[in-house]
């Protein structure tokens, strides 16, 4: 992944959890390590079932157009 697509992702990211700061409390916080550890294992488990950069940015993308759709 290209610095600038870091870039991107963290900026939608951030702009993401901005709006829902439910992650911030400790109990949001082991939600999201239980979700991450659990995808990790999946993973290490069949890593053909993995997700490429490029469908990850499409869904991003489509989900931001929905939201902003559905704001206007």
């Amino acid at each position: 992944m290209s610095r600038d697509q870091k870039w991107l992702v963290f900026r939608e990211l951030e702009e993401e959890l901005a709006a829902d700061d439910s992650t911030e409390t400790p109990a949001g916080k082991a939600a999201v390590i239980e979700i991450l550890e659990q995808r990790w294992q999946n993973y290490l488990s069949d890593p053909g079932s993995a997700t490429t950069w490029s469908k990850v940015q499409e869904r991003m993308h489509a989900y931001r157009a929905h939201k902003r759709a559905e704001e206007a």
